[in-house]
């Protein structure tokens, strides 16, 4: 038990962002991404994503 953990990263397009934001009648404000597949997101595959909307080439 315990131990630090390896960090996950997650990079959204703003659309996906947008579409999944909610505001509540209280004014908290939320992502909704329960039962949503977020590998293509996460850590490598997120910074392809910022990569390539950037026209940067892989190495």
């Amino acid at each position: 038990m315990g131990g630090e953990q390896e960090i996950e990263f997650y990079t959204m397009p703003t659309e996906f962002v947008r579409k999944n934001h909610k505001i509540f009648d209280s004014g908290w404000e939320k992502l909704l991404t329960k039962n949503l597949d977020l590998s293509k997101f996460k850590d490598r595959a997120g910074f392809e994503l910022v990569a390539k909307y950037l026209n940067i080439p892989h190495p």
